[in-house]
């Protein structure tokens, strides 16, 4: 459905701009929808991918030195532009000293992908706020969505590939529904223990990885 949907809309659209049917005749204002309909489906694709190479272990990850604080900002200012635009407001409470054993380029795609689900599934005027501690011999990262709740029986379902607890939302939003789905694989092949939990003040994801 993912891939079929649109597939099928791009066909008709050109089917469309070839008979020059009703709007169709405008066929720079649809071409430039296929063009946006095929961009969608190329970076689907390249997740799907992703995906499948995490599941048949040909992405092996490496054991870096990696400072928690540098990786969040570099991942930050899309999602901040986001939240800005939503009304919400992103907070982040991490010591610079903190630094954990890693693979540098998996953990950013973590980082992006839980923030920018925080960001999307966060209502206007909600919080999205970062902070870390030092559990043992480990820092956990913990990303806090306010004012929201999830049903206790959605929430396992919500790593499953494309599903959406909102019927409702689609694509459009920007949602591919393989955010959350890449995060579970990325971080179980690298060993790395992480939840998604109600908590008092909202939605709550946090993980964890070994100090450096």
């Amino acid at each position: 459905h993912e891939l079929k949907t649109p597939l099928a809309a791009t066909g008709v659209i050109l089917e469309g701009m070839l008979e020059n049917i009703g709007d169709y005749k405008d066929h720079s204002k649809y071409l430039r929808e296929c063009i946006k309909l095929t961009d969608e489906q190329g970076a689907l694709i390249s997740e799907i991918l992703e995906l499948v190479n995490l599941i048949d272990g040909n992405i092996v990850p490496a054991s870096e030195r990696v400072n928690l604080s540098d990786s969040i900002q570099s991942v930050l200012p899309t999602c901040t532009t986001l939240a800005e635009a939503a009304g919400q407001r992103i907070s982040v409470n991490i010591p610079e000293e903190t630094v954990v054993s890693a693979d540098s380029n998996m953990l950013k795609k973590v980082l992006s992908n839980v923030i920018l689900n925080a960001v999307q599934n966060a209502p206007s005027g909600a919080e999205i706020r970062i902070r870390s501690e030092a559990v043992l011999d480990k820092h956990r990262l913990f990303v806090l969505n306010t004012n929201t709740r999830i049903d206790e029986n959605i929430l396992p379902k919500l790593f499953d590939p494309f599903y959406r607890a909102d019927k409702a939302r689609s694509r459009k939003g920007g949602h591919s529904g393989l955010g959350l789905t890449i995060v579970q694989k990325t971080l179980s092949a690298m060993g790395a223990e992480f939840a998604l939990e109600n908590t008092a003040d909202g939605v709550q994801f946090w993980l964890e990885f070994p100090k450096a």
